[in-house]
């Protein structure tokens, strides 16, 4: 965030992150994890890319919303100016009530968002 707020003119994206990489290297929500239980599995961390079936399967609407705008919200809050919205290996093809929320927040915060082929461009 230091390095944004000295170079303001260097485009950068926001990530929403839901989904941890691997295994062995994992993390949780910004938000508390009481009000993100269906982001979280058994041992409290996002799931891993391994397990992303399961996450889609069960995962709230309202609780990714909540916890997608945290980041959004910090990086405005210390006076910065992303120019888009993108995703942490999050695999949505089967969810588009979830590509829809990413559109809807875009939207609202007024950014570009990454999306995953033809079918999602044209639906903008």
């Amino acid at each position: 965030m230091r390095f944004l707020s000295d170079h303001p003119t260097v485009p950068f994206g926001v990530h929403l992150t839901v989904i941890s990489d691997w295994v062995d290297y994992r993390w949780g929500p910004i938000t508390s994890k009481e009000k993100v239980p269906s982001l979280i599995d058994e041992a409290g961390y996002f799931y891993d890319f391994e397990r992303m079936h399961e996450f889609l399967a069960q995962v709230k609407l309202d609780q990714l919303e909540l916890e997608f705008r945290v980041p959004i919200e910090a990086v405005l809050s210390a006076g910065l100016k992303p120019t888009h919205l993108d995703w942490h290996s999050l695999r949505i093809s089967s969810r588009v009530d979830i590509f829809d929320l990413m559109f809807k927040l875009a939207k609202e915060y007024g950014l570009a968002l990454r999306v995953a082929g033809r079918s999602q461009i044209k639906k903008i």
